[in-house]
């Protein structure tokens, strides 16, 4: 898929031209394939298709002053696009990255509120440690106040450099600071032979005492397997 920005003459095309189908993103102007609808084969990708039917289903019985107060929150959220442009989210989608952190992490979600303060939060560091065979999460910075939680995704080990397309290994929720390092994959090495360099990739999500989820994001760690 590409992404492309207009001039001042032409700013915009849509429809399909020779299999070629021109689209509107939610920030710009895009080119691709025909698209395919997804088909879910694995249980944690029918799991999250499920779970974000549900958010969205939810955003239904939201009422018309709490959509506004998602409305408000989401005007305050700065994401960029591709061509490096500010856009921001709609009040939906807002809504259903909290929930999808909610229910994630078990938390409950009969009566979901939108953030008392604007923006995104502040993204903690985080620092992994190997010790054959576990992959740990080695320290958070600043440390995990009440109310705040971290929802770490965890993809078997590919080679450095490689793009990590392997299925995912575990989930892990972290809400305490108060022992480190924390094991956030056992076994993690498999059958990979001694002296191998490996590296793994860890998706992670943070969300606040505010209730303000951040977006997904991505560290890779480097590790020699003993």
């Amino acid at each position: 898929m590409a992404i492309v920005s207009f001039g001042p003459i032409v700013d915009g095309v849509r429809g399909s031209i020779g299999g070629v189908t021109f689209s509107r993103a939610q920030s710009s102007d895009t080119v691709r394939g025909k698209p395919r609808p997804m088909r879910p084969r694995r249980v944690s990708q029918l799991l999250n298709q499920k779970l974000m039917s549900q958010a969205s289903h939810m955003w239904e019985s939201v009422t018309t002053a709490e959509r506004l107060g998602w409305t408000n929150y989401a005007a305050t959220v700065d994401l960029t696009d591709g061509l490096g442009n500010t856009y921001h989210p709609t009040a939906l989608q807002a809504y259903v990255w909290h929930v999808l952190m909610l229910l994630n992490t078990g938390q409950s979600v009969a009566a979901v509120q939108y953030p008392a303060m604007p923006g995104l939060p502040s993204l903690p560091v985080l620092t992994f440690l190997y010790g054959a065979p576990t992959l740990f999460l080695q320290d958070v910075v600043p440390t995990l106040a009440a109310g705040e939680t971290l929802l770490l995704t965890l993809h078997r080990i590919d080679r450095p450099n490689n793009f990590c397309r392997t299925r995912v290994s575990v989930r892990h929720i972290y809400v305490d600071a108060s022992a480190h390092p924390v094991p956030i994959g056992a076994s993690y090495d498999e059958s990979w032979p001694v002296g191998a360099l490996a590296r793994a990739f860890i998706y992670w999500r943070y969300q606040d005492m505010f209730g303000r989820t951040s977006i997904l994001q991505l560290d890779k760690y480097d590790f020699t397997v003993a």
